[in-house]
């Protein structure tokens, strides 16, 4: 979407916000949602020059259009009122996907500390138990029963070994 406006002194006042990055990013876990996270910051950056530019002081000084230069026709009171309320609603409009980008940015951090903090406890979890089972296998590879039994096996033979 492009468009532009008129300035005094024949230069343009133009509007260009590009979302293509910020449509391709493909999150993917908390490395996903760094990547979404920046490329946010892009855009809020790239809204913040654009209202610079359409401060509404700016926009009265700088491409304003006076009633005349809409003819006298009776309809260019109306023309030069409906261009200064496309920009208004230009104006508002920005400021609230800023808002919303900002809001939305706000809520991938949060995900993004909620998903660490999920892998981080089910690390522990795992980890506690791991060492559950490794306790019981090594409770389970103790052999000191089978050698206390032959001990007394052959500690009770009487023959030495031999057959009587």
């Amino acid at each position: 979407m492009f468009h532009d406006f008129q300035m005094k002194g024949s230069s343009t006042m133009g509007f260009r916000l590009n979302l293509d990055p910020f449509l391709q990013t493909v999150p993917s876990g908390p490395q996903g949602l760094d990547l979404a996270e920046e490329t946010i910051d892009g855009v809020i950056k790239q809204i913040d020059t654009e209202l610079a530019e359409f401060n509404p002081e700016a926009f009265a000084f700088a491409a304003s259009i006076q009633d005349s230069s809409y003819g006298g026709a009776e309809s260019a009171a109306n023309l030069a009122l409906h261009y200064n309320r496309a920009h208004e609603v230009i104006w508002k409009t920005l400021r609230g996907i800023r808002e919303d980008l900002s809001s939305f940015q706000q809520a991938c951090r949060d995900a993004k500390n909620e998903i660490i903090a999920a892998d981080e406890e089910s690390a522990d979890r795992i980890r506690i138990t791991r060492n559950a089972v490794d306790a019981l296998a090594s409770g389970s590879t103790s052999r000191q029963g089978e050698h206390d039994h032959r001990d007394a096996q052959q500690s009770q033979d009487v023959t030495g070994g031999r057959d009587a």
